[in-house]
């Protein structure tokens, strides 16, 4: 008798099924925080760059004042 038309081996071949759809969804939530900690990288990128120029500028200004 092949494995997958006993009992166990019918069981078995229903707990992967369902194991397989929830790694495909933890696959996707995974990618969605992905992307959402990319975009908060970027802000912080965005941030840092506008502390830096706001820095140079106040430096410059008291140098040139």
């Amino acid at each position: 008798m092949p494995n997958g038309e006993c009992h166990v081996g019918a069981a078995n071949r229903a707990e992967i099924e369902a194991l397989k759809r929830e790694q495909k969804t933890q696959n996707e939530s995974i990618k969605d925080i992905s992307v959402k900690l990319d975009r908060i990288n970027w802000w912080l990128v965005a941030l840092l760059g506008g502390m830096v120029v706001s820095l140079g500028l106040q430096i410059a200004g008291r140098m040139g004042g």
